[in-house]
């Protein structure tokens, strides 16, 4: 049969079979903080040590519920056994109530376990159980009508119980059989609940784990013959909050005992002690124990002794957090015992840690709360030490152990902090050094690298100081270039050296990484400089100066005079038809061409001209034309004749080239004027 079937079938048992508990259960009128149901195997009833563990988990567990609602049944063969709810401080009384009906009676040799889920599960249905609300079958496991389907059938119940956001839990007695431990551990697991074999000390110290939030430290495990005592101690560190022993044991007749520091036993007579007993368990519960050495005893008949401590102590032993380490340079730990995250004053104590760096190397360093050895303020909860220069970047591993000179107590906890390469510089020197007296010269460069690699930092970051035989003077800083704005890392140092010797040069970058601020400073670099004297001066200049500026001065009037000799080009160059091929006043020239022939315009530079190879040179008393025939054009003709080298122009001297006739003149004119006698006119060509 599958799995839903069988859920559905035990929902239709339940449905009409499962009514015959409610009728007689004094039901809650609300549930608002949820239910716990323990139900109590009658078949417990004969085995003496059974009736006692079922006491103690019971016990257990209905006191440990501080909301809600408690309801304890008893479940045999039978249906319908009273069902009686308990609250509040009443839980454990209940329990031990439940337990002592069990005394004295005949249990059956078989229980219904089937009936009695079903009867809780109608009970739970009808006073609308919130989700997480629990059952806790306290049972030795004998079932009645058991066949080879009940691990099935066990299983459908657990899920059925979960579909409604319930669990099962299961408490084994002594005397269940391993098969039947397995079987019910599946129960539990099917409905998501837990199972605790109370047939071993483990199983107690779970279900103590589970409902009181105990984790105990075993002092005792012993096997007491009758007479014979076991007995530990425990050290208490100041600012304990609790102390809490619980002595598990086999039965009533041994006897157990928690002794303070001063040797008197701890009672409930105390204020602040408090003890709750079962057959198989004893717990004391201290409020603010003495610090000190407290004691652990049990004696009495034959039996199985085992005894756990649980020490709540508020004090939290740690690094107190800070950036990453630089490689290579000394460092400070700090560690503190926090409450709240406030660092507590602890007279008397000592905080050891032993560091192991990332190459392996470990070491035990004493920190301090005395104001000495890099600690800052004797007393303020925060315990240091200087640690020597680290040896390679990673993770170091940190092992705290705190103690007391007048207690026992250790606490231990364990740290981790990083160590990571910084910034550092590289110099190069400049070795010798020439300069004259008050001149700026490069004297070193920097670089600023972490590891291999650049690291950028401000100008304003990095400081030079040169040191010579007159005494220090502060250099002067330059970015050789910046990747980013006002960001840089390789540097130029520029200094004035006053005098001929040797100078030392001091350069110290201090600036932040990785959220700590550093300074490192290189090692000592010294360099030679020849500085000569100034050369003579007047008027604060040297003579050389002066006489550059004379020379200049000079040059500059000689160019001026030349340059003002010179004529600008004037006039123009008429064609025979009256129309005007230059106006040379007008000319666009380069301002090269202007300067250095001011007073020449040679035949290339005028667009339009029908020859070339000659320059026109203009002078006060007239303009020349100096022609070189073997550059220009051969055919050039003045008034009909070949031209020579040089032609005077003026009025009525006709250029003839190319069927074209010009003439210059010194003003713009506005009639025609007419062709020279003798010279004849070639008509214009066409255009």
């Amino acid at each position: 049969m599958r799995r839903p079937s069988v859920i559905a079938l035990i929902a239709i048992t339940i449905v009409f079979f499962g009514s015959s508990l409610p009728a007689t259960a004094a039901v809650p009128d609300e549930i608002p903080n949820g239910l716990t149901v323990i139900a109590i195997d009658a078949g417990a009833a004969p085995a003496s040590n059974d009736i006692n563990m079922a006491e103690t988990a019971m016990a257990t567990i209905a006191s440990s519920v501080d909301e809600g609602v408690v309801t304890f049944v008893h479940y045999g063969t039978e249906p319908g056994d009273p069902v009686e709810t308990v609250a509040g401080e009443e839980a454990a009384d209940g329990a031990r109530s439940a337990a002592a009906g069990l005394h004295g009676t005949a249990g059956p040799a078989r229980s219904d376990q089937f009936a009695a889920l079903t009867d809780v599960y109608s009970y739970m249905a009808r006073v609308n159980a919130p989700e997480g609300s629990r059952v806790v079958l306290v049972t030795p496991g004998r079932i009645e009508g058991e066949s080879e389907g009940t691990r099935g059938r066990l299983q459908g119940v657990g899920e059925l119980y979960l579909t409604e956001g319930w669990h099962i839990d299961v408490a084994a007695l002594p005397t269940m059989a391993a098969p039947l431990r397995e079987l019910l551990s599946e129960l539990a697991v099917a409905s998501a609940g837990q199972f605790y074999d109370l047939g071993a000390a483990e199983g107690l110290s779970k279900l103590l784990l589970d409902r009181t939030g105990m984790e105990l430290t075993t002092s005792i495990e012993a096997e007491l013959t009758d007479g014979s005592q076991a007995a530990a101690s425990v050290e208490v560190a100041p600012h304990a909050d609790s102390l809490q022993a619980a002595f598990l044991r086999g039965g009533p007749g041994t006897e157990v005992t928690l002794f303070r520091p001063n040797g008197a036993a701890a009672t409930s007579e105390l204020t602040n002690v408090e003890v709750f007993e079962t057959p198989n368990l004893v717990i004391f519960t201290v409020t603010g124990p003495q610090p000190g050495t407290w004691s652990l005893r049990g004696s009495g008949a034959a039996s199985r002794l085992v005894a756990g401590v649980d020490v709540k102590n508020p004090l939290s032993l740690q690094l107190v957090e800070q950036p990453p380490l630089p490689v290579g340079q000394p460092g400070l730990l700090q560690a503190a015992a926090m409450i709240d995250d406030t660092p507590q004053a602890l007279p008397g104590a000592t905080i050891e840690a032993r560091v192991r760096q990332p190459g392996g190397t470990a070491k035990v360093y004493e920190l301090n709360d005395a104001g000495t050895g890099g600690d800052e303020v004797a007393g303020d909860g925060l315990f240091t030490t200087t640690l020597p220069e680290l040896e390679a970047h990673g993770i170091n591993d940190v092992a705290l152990e705190l103690s007391w000179a007048n207690y026992g107590a250790i606490i231990r906890s364990e740290g981790t902090f990083k160590s990571e390469l910084f910034p550092s510089v590289k110099v190069t020197r400049v070795s010798n050094i020439h300069a004259t007296v008050g001149e700026a010269v490069p004297v070193a460069a920097v670089q600023v690298v972490v590891g291999d690699y650049p690291h950028l930092v401000g100008v304003e970051d990095v400081t030079a100081v040169l040191s010579g035989p007159s005494g220090e003077s502060v250099a002067q800083v330059v970015a050789r270039s910046e990747p980013e704005p006002g960001q840089a890392w390789e540097f130029e140092v520029l200094a004035a050296p006053p005098e001929t010797g040797d100078y030392a040069i001091l350069l110290t970058v201090a600036s932040e990484y990785l959220g700590r601020e550093f300074s490192v400073t290189s090692p000592d670099i010294t360099t030679a400089a020849t500085i000569n004297p100034q050369p003579l001066q007047v008027m604060g200049l040297p003579i050389w100066a002066w006489a550059a500026a004379g020379v200049l001065i000079v040059a500059l009037g000689g160019s001026y005079l030349h340059i003002s000799r010179k004529v600008q080009p004037y006039g123009y160059l008429y064609d025979d038809q009256d129309r005007v091929v230059v106006d040379f006043a007008r000319m666009r020239r380069s301002p090269l061409r202007h300067l250095m022939s001011m007073d020449r315009v040679n035949a290339r530079e005028i667009s339009g001209l029908p020859f070339h190879g000659g320059e026109f040179h203009f002078r006060r008393d007239g303009v020349e034309l100096r022609y070189r025939r073997m550059e220009g054009d051969p055919s050039l003709r003045v008034n009909s004749r070949p031209a020579g080298p040089l032609v005077v122009l003026g009025d009525n001297i006709w250029l003839g080239v190319g069927g074209r006739l010009l003439t210059f003149v010194g003003e713009r004119r506005a009639s025609t004027m007419p062709a020279p006698m003798g010279v004849s006119v070639p008509a214009p060509a066409d255009d």
